[in-house]
Formats: C-alpha cells, sequence, structure tokens
C-alpha cells in the first residue's frame, strides 16, 4: 500500500503542475478566455483531481505506516515503539539487532546436527509394485507411486 500511496501523491502533484503549466504557458494559442473561466477549468480538471490524489495517497501512507508499526509491536514486543515525549530529534535511535552465534551465522547452532550413519539406513522394498526407496531403519514409508506403506524386512 505504501507504493501504491507514493504512487499517488506523484501523480496527483504531477496533474497539479500540469495543469498550472497549461494556465501559464503563453506559447499556446488559445481564445482568450476570461480570468474567471479559466480559473475554474484548472479548479475542476487540475487542481481538485491533483489535490484529491495527493491526499489519497498520503492516506495511504499513513495506513501504511500505522499497519507496519502495529505488526512490528506484536512481533517484537520488547521494543519499545511507543511515541516518546521528547521530538524526534532528541529520541535515541530504535536498535533492531540480529541474533546471531559465536560463528557469525544467524542459520547455524551450536550444537551440530547429530549426522545419519550408512549404517542406519537399509533399503526398503514396496511388495506391491517393486519400487526401491532407502529409509532410516525401524521407520516405515510411504511408496511413491501405488501409496502402500514400505516397512523393512
Amino acid at each position: 500500500m505504501r507504493v501504491i500511496g507514493i504512487l499517488f501523491v506523484a501523480l496527483g502533484l504531477f496533474w497539479v503542475v500540469t495543469g498550472v503549466f497549461f494556465v501559464i504557458n503563453p506559447s499556446a494559442e488559445r481564445i482568450a478566455y476570461p480570468a474567471g473561466v479559466i480559473a475554474l477549468a484548472f479548479s475542476l480538471f487540475f487542481f481538485l483531481p491533483g489535490a484529491l490524489g495527493t491526499w489519497i495517497g498520503s492516506r495511504l501512507i499513513r495506513w501504511s505506516n500505522r499497519r507496519k508499526r502495529r505488526r512490528m509491536e506484536t512481533e517484537y514486543p520488547s521494543l519499545d515503539l511507543a511515541k516518546p515525549d521528547v521530538p524526534q530529534s532528541e529520541a535515541p535511535p530504535i536498535r533492531l539487532d540480529k541474533p546471531t552465534s559465536p560463528s557469525g551465522d544467524i542459520y547455524r547452532t551450536a550444537s551440530p546436527r547429530p549426522r545419519t550413519d550408512a549404517s542406519e539406513l537399509i533399503v526398503a522394498v514396496c511388495r506391491s509394485c517393486g519400487r526401491r526407496k532407502t529409509i532410516r531403519s525401524g521407520t516405515q514409508a510411504e511408496c511413491e507411486y501405488c501409496g502402500s506403506v514400505l516397512a523393512p524386512d
């Protein structure tokens, strides 16, 4: 929604500037209309739609920021995202630290995952279709082709 809001604001401002260009452009060959007619036409065709687009865009941006703030408050309740009593320029910046391990990789854990030895894997044969599949010893699996249960021999 934020991107759509930015587009609305940009298009609204562009539309108002375009209207100003058409009103002020001295090189355009046109019939001399009274100033009131030109002002009314500019207001109806350029200023009002441009201002409306800018207003809708700013509301979409504000709504997106509120939604993001609520999501941050629910996902990270430990962060104090309440508006400070001091002005924004004096408020300390919010630090969002990522969890890391000693190795610096957030996807690694301190205890390594136990590896499966080759002796724990066995080959099971489906009794319905003859399909072979490698499974862990002591477990059951489902045949990918016929759906019957593979049990180790």
